[in-house]
């Protein structure tokens, strides 16, 4: 396993929440300080096209 900042990724109804969003800005923010990544942990059945969205919105990688 890797160091960096990991972020669980919250979702309902297909849609990421806006807290989700709000903590990979802040990790994306933090992670340039520290030369460090950002990974999102996506959990759930048939939320692939979410991983486009975290990837925007700072997720380095996406484990689902």
């Amino acid at each position: 396993m890797s160091s960096g900042i990991w972020v669980l990724a919250e979702h309902r109804e297909g849609a990421l929440s806006e807290a989700t969003l709000e903590v990979l800005g802040e990790a994306k923010r933090l992670a340039s300080l520290s030369r460090e990544e950002v990974a999102a942990v996506l959990l759930g059945s048939q939320v692939e096209a979410l991983t486009g969205p975290l990837a925007h919105y700072g997720a380095d990688t996406v484990y689902l």
